[in-house]
């Protein structure tokens, strides 16, 4: 039987460095290894395991998994958000205007909070020539316009709704495979991303959820938009943070072609 008694934690100066440096840069967490925020905060790996522990982690890792959760969370708190939207003396040109403006500087701050993970994303898809987009349901439109886009850069890429055993019968070394799903819980998802994994292809996961199955499974994961909620604006906000999302692996990618 295990027992948990409550009693006050008690950081050393070191621990104490640490917290108060995230503190004032929230998104160092998500931005940098163990390594790199040692090095920031004048500590060490073992202080950062340490202070994980402490705080009922199992380590720097596993703390750093759910503050980065939290962090997208309280980015994009999707009721608080929706809410700002039910002036209703509001006239649409200013609504329109409004909307914009807070959808763009919500789409900015999300891509901020992954800012390494969207690095390492950009540099993968750089270094292939065959991308393959998997998705179901309501986000194969998302994915054919994403592809059409990003074939503008010179590269193939293809859409599935499902695995397809000829393709994965010929799939190349080099391949990238993004994986697109709301909840991150979709099975046929899920199984894509188990295959290619188990195939040592590089896996992209864009979800919606976080974290989720499929967030949990990729070691890249980008996220969007997504709360499911009757609101009318939310699928219009969804559409709109899956397009500002791609624009950016766009963009990255022609800023690097010769």
């Amino acid at each position: 039987m295990n027992s948990t008694t409550s009693s006050p934690l008690h950081f050393t100066p070191q621990e104490k460095r640490i917290l108060d440096y995230l503190h004032q840069h929230p998104q160092a967490i998500a931005n940098h290894s163990a390594e790199q925020l040692a090095q920031l905060t004048w500590t060490s790996a073992a202080t950062l395991n340490r202070l994980g522990r402490k705080l009922g982690y199992k380590g720097f890792a596993d703390f750093k998994l759910n503050a980065v959760a939290d962090l997208k969370n309280r980015c994009l708190d999707c009721d608080s958000f929706l809410e700002n939207f039910a002036v209703p003396e509001m006239t649409p040109e200013a609504f329109s205007q409004t909307l914009r403006n807070t959808i763009d500087q919500q789409n900015s701050r999300l891509l901020q909070a992954c800012a390494e993970n969207f690095r390492l994303s950009l540099d993968a898809l750089r270094q292939t020539n065959n991308i393959d987009i998997y998705a179901t349901g309501n986000n194969l439109p998302y994915a054919h316009i994403a592809a059409r886009k990003l074939s503008t850069t010179g590269k193939t890429v293809q859409t599935f709704h499902y695995v397809e055993d000829d393709h994965i019968n010929n799939i190349t070394a080099d391949n990238l495979s993004i994986i697109l799903s709301r909840t991150g819980n979709n099975p046929l998802c899920l199984y894509a991303a188990d295959l290619l994994l188990q195939m040592n292809q590089t896996v992209i996961a864009i979800t919606g959820s976080h974290p989720s199955p499929l967030s949990l499974r990729c070691p890249l994961v980008l996220p969007f938009w997504y709360k499911s909620t009757p609101h009318p604006l939310a699928r219009l906000i969804e559409a709109d943070s899956l397009n500002y999302l791609f624009n950016a692996l766009w963009f990255g990618l022609i800023q690097k072609m010769p």
